[in-house]
């Protein structure tokens, strides 16, 4: 799925996204409505690191976006 419909089911449900092409136990976004922008979270971490990321044009293009957590 793209990175819009990603992010609706996964601010509906409370739980993050990634990119397949990222490969398993990757990072795992968190979308907010806050100032912070979005959380990553990185498997094998035990709390979360306040990110200003921003999507690649390639990211925001990608059609591997999945819903994780």
């Amino acid at each position: 799925m793209n990175i819009q419909q990603a992010t609706k089911i996964a601010v509906k449900q409370k739980r993050g996204i990634t990119r397949k092409s990222w490969g398993p136990r990757s990072v795992t976004i968190l979308p907010t409505n806050t100032a912070n922008g979005c959380l990553l979270l990185f498997f094998g971490r035990k709390h979360e690191v306040k990110s200003n990321w921003e999507p690649t044009a390639l990211d925001l293009l990608a059609n591997d976006w999945e819903v994780q957590g």
